[in-house]
């Protein structure tokens, strides 16, 4: 992925449903604040991860950079960490869809129905991202 993939990769992973609803709640004032937050953050991410992935062409992206600039020990650590940001982080947006979706078109749905949808878009995700 070039410079322009990954942007629009980091781009699409943070800009949410919830992250529009909250700049549309604070007005004109939080175009100011994409702007800076897409100079500041989003293309330096860009570049540094674009820089690693043709340097170390290599697979296993993050293990595999910290692996050869710290060791294993500390390749582990991250990898670990990075499982754990994605154990945590996918469920609670897929509670949030479940949310909007009961307040949309669900009507009464209750916590256990909501929670069962969110753990079976859960299962949908770990079975399509575990094929080959």
């Amino acid at each position: 992925m070039g410079f322009f993939g990954v942007t629009m990769f980091i781009i699409s992973a943070i800009l949410v449903a919830d992250q529009l609803t909250a700049s549309a709640s604070i007005g004109v004032g939080s175009v100011g604040w994409w702007v800076m937050t897409i100079v500041l953050f989003f293309v330096p991410s860009a570049l540094i991860i674009a820089e690693l992935g043709t340097t170390y062409p290599y697979q296993g992206g993050i293990y595999d950079w910290v692996n050869r600039a710290f060791g294993e020990r500390w390749a582990a650590r991250t990898t670990y960490w990075y499982w754990v940001n994605v154990a945590l982080w996918m469920p609670s947006v897929y509670l949030l869809f479940t949310g909007v979706l009961t307040g949309l078109i669900w009507g009464h749905a209750s916590i256990l129905d909501q929670s069962l949808v969110a753990i079976a878009l859960s299962w949908i995700t770990v079975s399509s991202a575990s094929r080959p």
